[in-house]
């Protein structure tokens, strides 16, 4: 699934169209998106756990400017981390990296705080409100 980006070129577009990838546009990554749980729901009955590759500028550089390429629009903080309680609650998070961060257009650090923010979102334990962490191999 890749769910969020707004800035594809023709040829991802193309190579998107012809793939098994389920796209879930930028608009509908909403924790109470109708496209976005419906395309969870499908992904949960496939697989028992998710790994996130989380590409910082999928969030709105209004509130966060990750890089250079951060296109306009995007969730906000909250609302992404509403997703991955979302993502919680229906599969496994067994791993998350996050990407696409340039610190030098982050002088103030606004990407850091958010990155606490979805991580800490990430790997709450649903029905607990404690975070989780787990050591590999445990």
């Amino acid at each position: 699934m890749l769910a969020g980006a707004r800035d594809l070129d023709p040829a991802e577009r193309a190579l998107l169209a012809t793939s098994a990838t389920t796209v879930v546009p930028a608009r509908a990554l909403r924790a109470d998106s109708v496209e976005l749980s419906a395309a969870l729901a499908t992904l949960a009955v496939r697989v028992s756990g998710v790994y996130l590759h989380l590409d910082l500028d999928v969030l709105n550089p209004m509130e966060v400017r990750a890089n250079q390429f951060a296109a306009p629009g995007g969730p906000t903080t909250t609302e992404l981390a509403a997703v991955l309680r979302s993502i919680g609650k229906q599969m496994h998070i067994a791993a998350v990296a996050v990407t696409a961060y340039d610190p030098s257009f982050d002088p103030q650090d606004k990407a850091v705080h958010a990155v606490e923010t979805l991580l800490e979102a990430a790997i709450e334990v649903p029905g607990d409100r404690s975070p989780r962490l787990t050591e590999h191999g445990t």
